[in-house]
């Protein structure tokens, strides 16, 4: 006997994963999975917003100016000075903005140098550049962390 909550296809061993898929193939000997179309469709909600989060939240040309222009800045402190603002401006003009649906690439001599995605430019660095190291990058050893730990 059927449950409450269950399709009357139920009673089959065949296995479809929505109810609407069953009524719309009018085949009522398919067996229902009500718990994995229920995870399915929160599943595909979820990416759907996610998606659209992604679509209306694409930085533009502008927000890639006012990125170029905080990491153009030399002084510590971030604050802007004319000479960062024409820099970042040449810097902006040299690029081309490629928009693709869910992100914004931003293109010098053929190759990626920023990402844009959810409000955000994220740069991209090629990997002969990866191995050297500035002092942004560089990372603290384990014994020097041992060491800070050691000294509380």
């Amino acid at each position: 006997m059927n449950r409450l909550c269950e399709a009357p296809q139920n009673d089959r061993k065949l296995l479809v994963k929505t109810a609407i898929a069953a009524l719309v193939l009018r085949f009522d000997h398919l067996l229902v999975d009500a718990e994995g179309a229920m995870k399915s469709f929160l599943i595909m909600c979820l990416a759907t917003a996610l998606a659209a989060a992604a679509f209306y939240t694409r930085p533009g040309q502008r927000e890639l100016v006012f990125h170029l222009i905080d990491t153009q800045a030399d002084q510590a402190n971030r604050s802007w000075r004319k000479a960062d603002a024409e820099k970042a401006d040449k810097l902006a003009r040299s690029l081309t903005i490629k928009d693709r649906l869910l992100w914004v690439e931003a293109e010098r001599d053929g190759q990626v140098v920023y990402t844009g995605a959810f409000a955000h430019w994220f740069e991209n660095t090629p990997k002969d550049q990866k191995g050297e190291k500035s002092e942004k990058s560089e990372r603290a050893t384990v014994a020097q962390v041992a060491k800070l730990l050691g000294s509380f």
